[in-house]
Parts: C-alpha cells; sequence; structure tokens
C-alpha cells in the first residue's frame, strides 16, 4: 500500500535553504561569472583604445574590419535562427505523430455536443413552429370560405 497518497499523510513545506551554502553560492557567482566577465570587458575597451590612439591603420581599413565584424555577427545569428528553425521543424515533425488520436477524440467531443445543442435548439423552438404552423392552417382556411 501506498503510504504517500492516504489522507493521514500531510503535505510538508519545503525547508529554507541553507544561508551559509546562499552566501558561498552567491561568492562563487561573483568570482566565476562577474570577475571574468568584467575583465574581459576591461581588456577589449583597452585594446580598441590603445588602437585608436595609437595610429594603426586608416580608417578605410578600420571600416573593413568594423565590416567583417558586423557581418560576422550577422552570420552567427542567421545560423543561429536557422537552427532553431530546424529544431523546431523537428519538433513539430515529432508531435504530428502524437497528436492525431488526441485530435481525432476532441473533433469526436465537439461533434456530440454540436449535435446535444442543435436537438435542444430544436426541442426549445418546436412550440413556437408548431404554433405558427396552426395559425397558418387556420388562416389558410379562413381564406378559403370566405371566397
Amino acid at each position: 500500500m501506498d503510504v504517500s497518497h492516504s489522507p493521514s499523510t500531510k503535505r510538508r513545506s519545503l525547508p529554507t535553504p541553507n544561508p551559509e551554502t546562499r552566501a558561498t553560492h552567491r561568492r562563487e557567482i561573483s568570482r566565476q561569472v562577474t570577475l571574468p566577465l568584467v575583465m574581459c570587458l576591461i581588456v577589449f575597451i583597452s585594446v580598441g583604445i590603445w588602437l585608436i590612439l595609437s595610429g594603426v591603420g586608416t580608417v578605410e581599413r578600420w571600416s573593413q574590419i568594423a565590416m567583417i565584424f558586423m557581418l560576422i555577427f550577422g552570420l552567427v545569428l542567421g545560423l543561429l535562427i536557422l537552427g532553431i528553425t530546424i529544431g523546431l521543424l523537428f519538433l513539430i515533425s515529432q508531435v504530428l505523430h502524437i497528436i492525431p488520436p488526441y485530435t481525432r477524440l476532441a473533433q469526436d467531443a465537439i461533434m456530440k455536443i454540436n449535435r446535444s445543442v442543435k436537438i435542444g435548439a430544436d426541442i426549445s423552438v418546436r412550440p413556437i413552429i408548431e404554433l405558427q404552423k396552426f395559425l397558418a392552417i387556420v388562416d389558410v382556411l379562413f381564406r378559403k370560405s370566405r371566397k
């Protein structure tokens, strides 16, 4: 017998995180992620400033280098979008093998509801239609008797 599903067991709340491990985690994030990121940023900015101030190359050469970097960025972004598109196509092809039986069940349920609604609508208006039919018959009979 599974005791975890019995009604006598109570749900326990999750314990609060250990403050020592949280502090250690924060220090590791700042040391292993933030510090190297800031150092690389400082190095790239300082190399860029040094290249600009030292007068290395001409404006035309720097514009060509900048164009290469922009094209590389565009190509990488295009490859990323292509990879995402291929991944989504693969997922869709996998899902298309799973979905048809469930969509058939949903379609059958909707058709059943549709039939029930039509029957209910017909039942609700039947007295009005019968009354109008009776009045039309009476009207036709009185017209014939007047002629």
